[in-house]
């Protein structure tokens, strides 16, 4: 109930289920969105082209996880699945505060909310890790120069995640690029905040942080108005835009992004 469902739906109008329950999404949803490039109009408009085709991006809302998700709790091993398919990780992390949306925890951390997903999606990575390790063990004692190579790669690889450290921070992970780790991917966080808190918020300072330390990007957003703006016409939207005191749509920012 972070309201990934929601910002999915005003990225891609896909329409997906959303409900005010824990796991709402079961089933992965696919949406396409376009992405807005004012540049590509000038160069539609210099070129006479005969038509102008946008650039889009494929965005997945993959089902919810908790802890325990790496040893199949809940819908782990279907949301570990869908997510060893995508390119980015996308981490929408709640930062609003509303008694009517049901929350798991008692209370809205999303320091501690992105430490569990991150340490599930490491011990998912470091048990594929330890059996590639295992398999290698052997054929490094005997084996040529590249087996050797590869052994020590693992073994330091595996020390890596032990630290609670995601693999893209591993400074060979170009050489175990075939493991396709979890974890081997780029993350951006979404703070999806209250519409009423949407600068100045410390909550997002403490994913900022975190963001910071990771060499990951955060894009704050307020699914509820990011819905709200995704139903106007062009004119409609600026100045809705403009009257929030905003440049630009939050969605925009993480189309780029």
């Amino acid at each position: 109930n972070a309201g990934k469902s929601t910002l999915f739906n005003a990225i891609t109008k896909a329409g997906a289920q959303v409900g005010n329950y824990p796991f709402t999404t079961i089933d992965k949803n696919v949406g396409v969105a376009v992405v807005p490039d004012d540049r590509l109009r000038q160069i539609y408009d210099v070129m006479k082209s005969e038509k102008m085709v946008s650039t889009t991006v494929c965005f997945v809302d993959i089902a919810g996880l908790i802890r325990g998700a790496s040893k199949g709790e809940g819908l782990g091993n279907q949301f570990l699945g869908h997510i060893r398919e995508v390119d980015v990780i996308v981490h929408v992390v709640r930062c609003f505060e509303d008694k009517n949306v049901i929350y798991v925890n008692e209370s809205i951390d999303p320091a501690g909310d992105i430490e569990m997903v991150t340490t599930e999606l490491i011990l998912a990575d470091l048990e594929t890790v330890e059996t590639r390790f295992e398999k290698v063990k052997n054929q490094a004692k005997s084996g040529t120069k590249e087996f050797k190579d590869t052994y020590e790669n693992l073994n330091m690889l595996k020390e890596h995640l032990q630290r609670n450290k995601m693999a893209y921070l591993f400074n060979q992970i170009d050489k175990v690029k075939d493991l396709s780790l979890l974890t081997s991917k780029p993350v951006v966080y979404v703070a999806n905040v209250d519409e009423n808190k949407i600068e100045n918020n410390p909550l997002v300072e403490k994913i900022n942080e975190i963001a910071k330390t990771e060499r990951s990007e955060t894009v704050t957003v307020s699914a509820k108005i990011e819905s709200e703006i995704a139903e106007l016409e062009d004119e409609e939207r600026i100045a809705f835009l403009n009257d929030l005191g905003l440049k630009e749509s939050g969605l925009n920012e993480l189309i780029f992004n």
